[in-house]
């Protein structure tokens, strides 16, 4: 063994000693691991808090209803979850070892925690020296309830010491600006910046205020709320209110205020000037309920006092928050008052003074109108002044909407002149909004020209199988069919069956017929002195006709007008191949050939 081996075996030796020494030490204390937890009482009996440290001299916080506050060096609400978790430390600290007062000690000022019980009950722990060979720290722990004059001194873990001694008056603020909870906020006015402001819920929902009052997106005021309730303080800067331009008497950068919907309890805050906090830009806000000045981050606060109100507004016109209506009553159009009910089948049925009873709505055409009329964007919202109405076509409106909603919500809804500047936008006023808007009017011929743009397209409301009986009569010349079984007769002294294709394909071209569109009032329409066709759908027992068809003459675009014996006319679509009135004819000339030939 040379000379280097024998001085490193020494040296690993010593090592392996020393270690040894501290291990029996260590296994000589009056120590067991986990001895026992201290202290028994639950988080929600700790009425005061006393933390008392070199770095900030005397902390004192009680707990009240609502919640801790710092009441010494100054009054100020308190960081609720670090407050919790300090009484957690407390609750779930473990003695390591028992200690002796001789080797205890307690610095000059102590670092100490006390806490305040209900009934008076008083906890304390105070930290003495560090032990001399393991991570442990002694302290002496005193219990009012203990029946310990002088406490008693154990062992703790030198990392539980560490993380009281660290605590600071500006960790123990709360960085929480805005008081009142999201939920709960109910109004928002900014005063100052780049715009005043005003955002306030109403029994319709949001609006916003600006240079003029219109609906607020709901989005938008959650987002916008979201962040005035995120504002957090990371700092709390030793600065006069002068120095940030926030004195009494200067006029701040912006005013918001803020109100809690049911209490009407109001939170006002003060805008100041940028400053630098912390490494980070901030922006100098005082709230008058607390002290000092809160340095919250700049681009938070930008983000409120700099919104302008259109990004706040609603894009749409309407707002009704149900989404089923339940009625539309249709005014000022082409041909009077139409009301629109919902029918029992989720359809829709029209009263119109000008029909005798209610009619069939074209499926899904009432709905889609509606959708579109609830989608129509807003181009611009402009301010509204009674006196200037007949500016914008509002005294003589060119159409007035009433709808409602099955909720019992319901939103009137006016059509004003044409814009100049653009003839497709209209000027249109929500009569339960302060200011109205230019837009474009989904569907505004067919809402004006109602009931006949709605009225349902199917015009016998019998299927074929329901057909059983019918005449045609064209050029003086008429044809009786009857469908007593299940094969078609031709009525007459020379009753016969007629299986024929063409006349069942007739009968089904007959049950359904459907219009292109209904007219209000067409020009020379069919009648006994003028038709193509008559067609008369007849009872089973061969009395009166049911109703009766005119058809007259394709006009030079291969559309038909036909007319209902008293009632409404309408246009007959072209259809595939020979239409009704040539297979109609046809078989006329037909069947009068085979009896002329008989």
């Amino acid at each position: 063994m040379n000379t280097r081996t024998t001085i490193i075996l020494l040296l690993l030796s010593v090592v392996v000693t020393v270690f040894a020494f501290r291990d029996a030490r260590y296994r000589s204390l009056p120590f067991q691991r986990d001895l026992d937890q201290p202290f028994a009482f639950t988080a929600e009996g700790v009425i005061a808090i006393e933390v008392q440290a070199a770095t900030t001299g005397s902390l004192v916080l009680v707990r009240n209803p609502g919640g801790w506050r710092i009441m010494e060096p100054l009054e100020d609400r308190a960081n609720q979850p670090l407050l919790e978790d300090l009484i957690d430390t407390v609750l779930g600290l473990r003695v390591r070892g028992e200690g002796s007062e001789g080797a205890f000690l307690a610095a000059n000022p102590p670092l100490a925690l006390r806490l305040k019980l209900v009934g008076g009950r008083r906890v304390a722990l105070v930290f003495g020296n560090d032990h001399g060979d393991l991570p442990f720290v002694y302290a002496r722990l005193t219990d009012s309830d203990g029946g310990e004059d002088g406490g008693r001194v154990v062992l703790l873990d030198t990392l539980l010491r560490d993380s009281f001694r660290e605590i600071s008056l500006r960790e123990l603020r709360d960085p929480t600006v805005c008081e009142i909870p999201l939920s709960r906020i109910s109004r928002l006015q900014i005063d100052g910046g780049d715009e005043s402001l005003v955002v306030e819920q109403g029994k319709g929902g949001w609006t916003v205020t600006g240079e003029v009052q219109s609906d607020a997106s709901p989005e938008a005021v959650r987002r916008f709320l979201e962040t005035i309730v995120s504002w957090r303080s990371i700092d709390f800067p030793d600065l006069e209110p002068v120095q940030v331009g926030l004195a009494e008497g200067m006029e701040p950068r912006a005013i918001v205020t803020i109100v809690e919907r049911g209490s009407g309890r109001t939170q006002i805050l003060l805008v100041g000037e940028p400053m630098e906090s912390s490494g980070e830009e901030t922006i100098a806000v005082i709230t008058g309920n607390r002290p000092g000045i809160l340095a919250v981050p700049r681009s938070r606060v930008i983000d409120i006092i700099e919104t302008p109100s259109a990004r706040m507004r609603s894009p749409f016109l309407l707002r009704l928050p149900d989404p089923d209506i339940g009625a539309v009553t249709i005014r000022k159009g082409d041909y009077g008052e139409v009301l629109l009910t919902r029918s029992g089948a989720g359809g829709w049925q029209i009263g119109w003074a000008g029909a005798e009873e209610m009619l069939l709505a074209e499926p899904g055409t009432v709905d889609e109108m509606i959708r579109r009329l609830r989608e129509t964007r807003v181009l611009q919202h402009l301010p509204l002044d009674d006196q200037n109405l007949h500016l914008y076509g509002f005294d003589q409106p060119s159409l007035e909407l009433s709808i409602r909603s099955d909720g019992g919500n319901e939103e009137k809804l006016i059509v004003g002149a044409r814009c100049t500047d653009d003839g497709s936008h209209r000027f249109l006023w929500n009569r339960d909004q302060a200011g109205f808007a230019r837009a474009i009017v989904p569907d505004l011929a067919a809402w004006r020209s109602a009931p006949f743009s709605l009225r349902r397209r199917r015009v016998v409301e019998i299927d074929e199988v329901a057909l059983v009986s019918f005449r045609l009569t064209a050029d003086g010349r008429s044809a009786t069919f009857d469908r007593p079984g299940s094969e078609w007769r031709l009525r007459g002294d020379q009753e016969r069956l007629l299986p024929r294709a063409d006349l069942k394909r007739l009968v089904k071209d007959i049950a359904r017929m459907r219009a292109l569109n209904w007219l209000a009032s067409p020009e020379s329409p069919p009648g006994s002195n003028r038709n193509q066709l008559r067609v008369d759908i007849l009872p089973v027992d061969g009395g009166e006709a049911i109703i009766t068809f005119w058809f007259g003459p394709v006009d030079g675009t291969g559309l038909r007008v036909v007319r209902i014996e008293g009632g409404w006319s309408f246009i007959l679509p072209p259809g595939d191949g020979p239409d009704l009135v040539f297979l109609a004819r046809a078989l006329i000339d037909e069947i009068q050939d085979e009896e002329g030939s008989q």
